[in-house]
């Protein structure tokens, strides 16, 4: 059977064998790079601080971290988890997926100021009535 060629450059031709069997090989490459891929892990770390320990977690492209128990600190109240040091940008485990290793960050506020806040709030509440 004779293949078909096709002029690639000035003098350089290539059969339609040669691409196919190059798409096949591409193909099957590319297949096992997402087969690696898929199976490859990533950890999430729990930066707490000076608050208790939490175990860090390995898991793979695409899963949802699990929500680890909330450490505790002396003075302090766990005030949820970030994905930045300066604790602007909320960790969503609902919906955010894994897609590199990550280090999350315990959000802190002093027991007394939280209290001293929630007075306030109560205050003011009491005030628009």
């Amino acid at each position: 059977m004779a293949y078909k060629k096709f002029n690639i450059y000035e003098g350089v031709s290539v059969s339609a064998k040669v691409i196919s069997l190059a798409i096949i090989i591409g193909l099957i490459a590319l297949i096992i790079i997402i087969s690696v891929a898929s199976r490859a892990g990533f950890t999430v770390n729990f930066d707490t601080g000076d608050g208790t320990v939490v175990a860090e977690q390995h898991l793979r492209y695409g899963q949802k971290v699990a929500e680890p128990q909330e450490p505790t600190r002396e003075g302090y109240i766990f005030d949820g988890w970030y994905k930045d040091k300066s604790r602007t940008m909320k960790y969503d485990f609902e919906h955010e997926k894994l897609r590199d290793d990550i280090t999350l960050y315990a959000g802190w506020q002093r027991a007394d100021a939280s209290a001293n806040a929630k007075a306030e709030k109560e205050s003011v509440k009491k005030d628009l009535k």
